[in-house]
């Protein structure tokens, strides 16, 4: 039975059955250049990662986020050279599933179709709530309202009712959505719609799917470049280049704010933008000529997009403080924002290019998925309906609608948030096996006009590498093999999770009276020629930097000293009744010791006054309301902290907005942040390990094989990024492949046409 599951298919075989023939016998039509491949890959890769993901990687990471996607893409670079290996010599549609099939046997290439089910068709579901926010957003703009019940899913109204979200969108749906049978009626219409029209295009054929998707690409092209050239223009015409080392929230200036281990948190995000890059090969069948042409067009669309990546991060991450990125699902548009860079028709050019661009990614990832499912099914893994091809169109009827429902029926009980980080450790999983692959098949010798995979030995290279990796992080690493061996949290950890909990605590009375740096430099804008102005407004924001050290240390103080914390720091748990508020209602006076405070510190002089007046000015403008306001509050913090001692001087309102912040800190939301990320640090720690003495045991196969270098920097590139998956990630995606596999054993198993071999 061991060696049933894992018997592999001929590449000849694969070959025979996949019509490889210059006109494609009875099978798919060949239609497809290598400008059409690369084009399909450049839609695939840039849409709903740059239009959408891209917001949550940059808040996570920081500008620092440019390193993660400079990885990744050197990760896909090592992984599209395997690719294009396995695409040359099998140029069949079935991408990684066909691959596997070849090197690691049938139960691997269950595993890997099964896989490719969640890169394609649930990825396609993120896309299409994408794609609906964007779409939404853009009909607003032209004064077309869609009722909020129509524009959001059930889960997502739900979710925002009972966490109390101020998200008023989602509230208005849940709050106007009409009741039938005493079931509120939310799902998310434009989703659907796209979702129909995209199956109905990609059902008509690839000649028809090929031309509208090369005229989306150059569209979203050219707008995307143009996002570049405005943004980064205005980066350096108003001086925003300061917010590229931004604060850390501990007063020092970082290009990773949140560390190294911020970075990789975003790399479901990251990772996403990257995802589609594979689905060229599954064109292989409807390629003009595919070991020459789909080789080149994976490398080319890579290439190009990993550069329009890192120049959009820094765009991105130069116009606006990283932190304004929280729950920003439309970070392009969002730049040129009235508060950010100010540019109206940027920004609704930008939210009819999203629509444009992820339309194009839904095309692609949809003509993907019913490729995979024939290829299984000519394997006997699935029912031969499967492999039907319409007699007409010359498309995977059967498998195109299937895929169509599969993406459109979860659109109504599933939102986003979920969906992104299945997709994306699928889709890493897929590439480990990829590379993995290109190590089992024998070298071939090289063919004029097909692409081969340069072989460099890397019986001592990489060996070498591996050693001279762990050598420097034992040496320069600090405490980097004693932290990977902690599986609790270290005194580090309880630090930063307190620091954290008083960021949250404190956030409301920031939000009220701190400009943050993007609002001083507006102002600052608008007051060029005044320099003794400007010079007021600079030492508001260093007033401002001084008094937010002085609230944590005195919020970190009072919570560290609470029982219950003291508790939780030094076990871990609490008593299960202490659930409660670390502070009695009216135990907080932060005025009061606020005053003591400031009584040692000599803030910076701002002539008050005149900066007020100044700046009031330039803000009578009805559009700057919002920034008036704050802006008076902004005053009013400094008038403070220029008296405290003088009770009759008009001050904010401390009690009313700071103390109110901290009282509602409870021991369950502290005891929640410590299990999250106790959680989190045992799965880094575990992969980590494993990533490791994988790495040692691929050192001592490569120097026993002569394994091909390439192949095993892209194998262990992959593995690197897995590692930066959560708990919650690994659980769902284990216990998707046991669904598969349980399938597998009741039909594929006995159905496979190496069923007996």
């Amino acid at each position: 039975m061991a060696n049933s599951l894992f018997r592999t298919k001929k590449i000849e075989n694969i070959l025979a059955e996949g019509s490889d023939d210059a006109h494609g016998g009875g099978g798919l039509k060949r239609v497809l250049t290598l400008k059409d491949l690369t084009f399909f890959g450049i839609a695939a890769i840039i849409g709903a990662g740059s239009f959408s993901s891209l917001g949550a990687a940059v808040f996570s990471g920081g500008p620092g986020v440019v390193m993660l996607f400079v990885i990744t893409g050197i990760a896909c670079a090592f992984t599209a050279f395997c690719y294009s290996e396995f695409a040359s010599r099998i140029p069949v549609a079935g991408s990684a599933y066909t691959y596997a099939y070849a090197s690691f046997g049938e139960l691997f290439a269950w595993i890997i179709g099964w896989a490719l089910i969640m890169e394609y068709s649930i990825g396609n579901i993120y896309v299409a709530f994408s794609w609906s926010d964007y779409f939404t957003s853009f009909m607003s703009k032209i004064n077309v309202h869609i009722p909020e019940y129509l524009t959001c899913s059930y889960i997502e109204a739900k979710k925002a009712v009972a966490d109390g979200s101020a998200n008023a969108d989602l509230l208005a749906a849940w709050n106007t959505a009409p009741v039938v049978a005493g079931l509120r009626i939310i799902f998310d219409l434009p989703a659907l719609v796209i979702n129909v029209l995209i199956t109905y295009l990609v059902y008509l054929g690839v000649r028809e799917s090929r031309n509208f998707s090369n005229a989306m690409v150059v569209l979203k092209l050219i707008v995307v470049l143009l996002v570049i050239l405005v943004g980064g223009y205005l980066i350096f015409a108003n001086g925003l280049s300061f917010n590229w080392v931004p604060d850390d929230g501990t007063g020092k200036h970082a290009f990773m704010p949140n560390g190294f281990s911020g970075v990789m948190a975003a790399v479901s995000g990251v990772f996403f933008a990257y995802i589609g890059f594979d689905a060229v090969s599954v064109l292989a069948e409807e390629s003009k000529n595919p070991q020459r042409d789909l080789p080149r067009g994976m490398v080319l669309s890579l290439v190009i997009c990993t550069i329009v990546y890192i120049l959009l991060t820094l765009v991105l991450t130069g116009a606006v403080n990283y932190r304004s990125f929280d729950g920003i699902g439309d970070p392009l548009a969002f730049i040129f924002e009235r508060d950010n860079l100010n540019i109206g028709w940027m920004q609704f050019l930008v939210a009819i290019c999203a629509v444009v661009a992820m339309t194009s990614v839904l095309l692609v990832f949809q003509m993907g998925q019913p490729r995979i499912w024939m290829s299984m099914s000519r394997d006997g893994l699935l029912p031969k309906v499967f492999q039907k091809i319409h007699p007409k169109y010359k498309t995977p009827s059967f498998s195109t609608i299937l895929t169509g429902l599969v993406v459109g029926v979860p659109i109504l009980f599933t939102d986003k948030t979920f969906v992104l980080d299945f997709t994306s450790i699928a889709t890493l999983f897929a590439f480990v096996l990829v590379c993995g692959g290109v190590l089992l098949i024998p070298r071939k010798e090289k063919v004029a006009g097909r692409f081969t995979i340069p072989y460099i030995n890397a019986k001592l290279i990489f060996p070498a590498l591996v050693l001279g990796v762990l050598v420097v992080l034992g040496v320069f690493g600090k405490d980097y093999f004693k932290t990977m061996f902690q599986f609790s949290l270290n005194a580090g950890d309880k630090e930063n999770n307190l620091s954290s909990v008083v960021s949250d605590g404190k956030a409301d009375f920031k939000t009220a009276y701190f400009l943050n740096a993007a609002e001083m430099n507006t102002i600052s804008k608008k007051l060029k020629g005044q320099p003794d102005v400007q010079a007021g407004l600079q030492a508001f924001t260093k007033n401002n930097d001084s008094l937010n050290a002085i609230i944590d240390a005195m919020a970190m103080a009072k919570i560290a000293a609470k029982p219950g914390y003291v508790q939780l720091r030094e076990t871990g748990t609490t008593a299960a009744s202490d659930t409660g508020t670390l502070f009695a209602p009216g135990e907080l006076d932060f005025e009061k010791e606020l005053r003591t405070a400031l009584s040692t510190i000599t803030f910076a002089p701002v002539g008050v006054a005149a900066t007020a007046a100044a700046v009031e000015k330039i803000l009578a403008d009805p559009a700057d309301s919002n920034l008036l306001a704050k802006w008076k509050n902004q005053v009013l913090l400094n008038t403070y902290l220029a008296a405290p001692a003088d009770s009759s001087t008009v001050q904010p309102d401390f009690k009313g907005t700071l103390n109110k912040s901290f009282e509602g800190v409870t021991i369950k939301s502290l005891q929640t942040k410590f299990d999250s990320n106790l959680s989190q640090k045992r799965t880094t720690n575990t992969t980590t390990i494993i990533f490791w003495l994988s790495c040692l045991l691929l050192a001592i196969l490569a120097f026993l094989r002569n394994w091909s270098l390439i192949p095993l920097l892209g194998l262990t590139s992959c593995m690197y990024l897995l590692t930066g998956m959560t708990a919650s990630n690994w659980i769902w995606f284990i216990s998707w492949l046991g669904i598969g596999l349980v399938i597998y054993l009741l039909y594929g198993a006995k159905k496979s046409k190496l069923a007996g071999t």
